[in-house]
């Protein structure tokens, strides 16, 4: 099974491909979009989908709109609508119109790795080197075969204090729940249970309308609520954090 895709920029991660058994991470460490204006590109530089005995966990928010409904075409391919991080509260990429980008986040992999017992993609992005004080972005993902686990560290490097947000967009069928430390989700036979870097804090959003979060599309047009779980926290300069998430798959019966 080929696991690289360079020149898109996908990584699979994982194992039991293809098994009742099986846990899938797809990342995406690769560039915007398609020639120089980045057509149909989402502002999602490393971000991920992951899936577990064939159902969907994290998922990709999707398109919702081409060219009606600014305000929601502008969510569902920004930032906030991806597995990734998001600094200062602005989008990695900035768009210039409906399928135009102007400033690009170049995405690339530094780094794939596959082995017996684990997994590995180091991937990164310049998007917000923009800003006044430049921040560079670094994501690892990091599969453990034993333990079945997915350790996703973020790094940045930068000079001054920066607010992060890190979003993580469960599918409409995971049922998500937010205690004091961790997110427990369960889809199915599928149990996930999802802990933060310290000194964040931690909300879910469901089919927010004021400020756009909690909704995926399943196709044009349609759009409905899902559990999107939203760490913040301000950081120094060159901060790591780790997320880390555990999978369980109960036996069906």
């Amino acid at each position: 099974m080929r696991r690289a895709f360079p020149d898109g920029g996908y990584y699979i991660l994982g194992d039991r491909f293809d098994t009742p058994e099986e846990i899938r991470v797809v990342a995406d460490a690769g560039p915007l979009g398609y020639l120089s204006i980045a057509a149909h590109g989402h502002a999602d530089a490393l971000s991920f989908t992951l899936s577990a005995a064939g159902r969907e966990i994290l998922v990709d928010s999707g398109t919702f709109s081409y060219h009606t409904q600014t305000r929601w075409r502008e969510y569902f391919r920004g930032t906030t609508a991806h597995n990734t991080l998001r600094v200062d509260g602005e989008d990695q990429s900035l768009s210039g119109g409906n399928f135009l980008w102007i400033k690009h986040a170049n995405g690339r992999a530094l780094a794939f790795d596959s082995g017996i017992d684990r997994d590995r993609v180091l991937g990164v992005h310049d998007g917000y080197r923009r800003l006044p004080d430049p921040v560079d972005v670094q994501r690892e993902w990091f599969y453990d075969h034993n333990s079945r686990a997915l350790t996703v560290t973020d790094s940045i490097v930068c000079k001054d204090r920066h607010r992060i947000e890190l979003f993580w967009h469960f599918s409409d069928e995971c049922e998500a729940v937010l205690s004091t430390d961790e997110v427990l989700c369960r889809s199915g036979n599928v149990a996930v249970r999802l802990r933060w870097p310290p000194g964040f804090t931690a909300r879910i959003s469901r089919g927010s309308e004021d400020m756009p979060a909690g909704w995926v599309s399943r196709g044009y047009d349609r759009r409905m609520p899902c559990s999107t779980v939203i760490f913040t926290g301000e950081v120094s300069a060159n901060w790591q954090g780790t997320s880390t998430i555990e999978v369980s798959i109960e036996e069906l019966q």
